[in-house]
């Protein structure tokens, strides 16, 4: 389980998809499982965070890591999460392309769309890529300092 810092005097826990499937993981030892006994299990704080615990399900289940047996029952196959390669190989593309919108990486890469703007996002918000403008109705990007993206991310 990771956490960020205190804020107000409140611990903010990150990485719910990461803590679903876990309790997916958990609970598939024993047998089926419905998304109220996954959803219990990791143990919201508050509604925004059971929320937030749904829609990894959602994801989750959505990516082809659950299996549906019938109405409300639910089996993990392991093997099937997203592995860090594809994270890898969006930051080598972003890293060679220069100027980018995502559907050059999908293509690039081979990977999921919604993945790849997400990656964006989180890249833009730290820092690391630059929006440079539109093209049509794209947003266009890039990397903002090239040499220390390659290090940090690629390498």
């Amino acid at each position: 389980m990771r956490f960020v810092k205190m804020v107000e005097n409140k611990t903010i826990r990150t990485g719910m998809t990461d803590r679903v499937r876990a309790v997916c993981r958990a609970l598939d030892a024993k047998g089926p499982f419905s998304r109220r006994d996954v959803v219990w299990h990791v143990d919201p704080n508050d509604g925004r965070e059971e929320l937030s615990a749904r829609r990894a399900f959602q994801g989750i289940y959505g990516r082809g890591e659950l299996i549906r047996l019938g109405r409300g029952k639910y089996r993990h196959i392991d093997g099937r999460a997203p592995t860090a390669d594809v994270r890898r190989r969006i930051y080598r593309a972003m890293h060679v392309k220069g100027a980018f919108c995502a559907a050059d990486i999908v293509k690039l890469v081979d990977a999921d769309q919604s993945y790849v703007s997400a990656r964006i996002r989180s890249l833009v918000k730290s820092g690391w890529l630059e929006f440079t403008g539109k093209t049509g109705k794209t947003n266009r990007f890039r990397v903002r300092h090239k040499d220390r993206f390659y290090l940090e991310h690629v390498k």
